[in-house]
């Protein structure tokens, strides 16, 4: 069936483990602050009703993969805009996998070439 996105009550929050935290140190909490000491933990959750059939598999990921196909795909896109190109450097392979795929290098910038 390949990918789908699912799930429901999605919520990304402030974490309870930052009252924990706080209770067991007894010190002063700032929640706003950005320091190492004072750190603010955020958590995400979401809720999944599973329809499985014998034999799937259910996978979860920030985002749909990005394939090395659509990569290469995006890179000719790229390749075949006159104006985008004056931006970007060519995308000589760097090295190889280990397949013997070419791994395309990449460079965006703001200067004209």
């Amino acid at each position: 069936m390949g990918w789908k996105r699912g799930g429901y009550n999605i919520l990304y929050d402030r974490s309870k483990l930052n009252d924990i935290i706080r209770r067991q140190s007894g010190d002063y909490y700032d929640e706003e602050a950005s320091s190492a000491n004072n750190r603010v933990f955020y958590q995400l959750s979401f809720t999944y009703d599973y329809e499985l059939i014998d034999g799937d598999e259910v996978y979860f990921a920030q985002s749909f993969p990005y394939s090395f196909t659509r990569l290469n795909n995006y890179i000719k896109e790229l390749k075949s805009n006159r104006e985008t190109m004056r931006h970007t450097k060519d995308s000589t392979p760097i090295c190889h996998s280990l397949s013997g795929v070419d791994i395309p290098y990449l460079i965006v910038t703001s200067r004209v070439h």
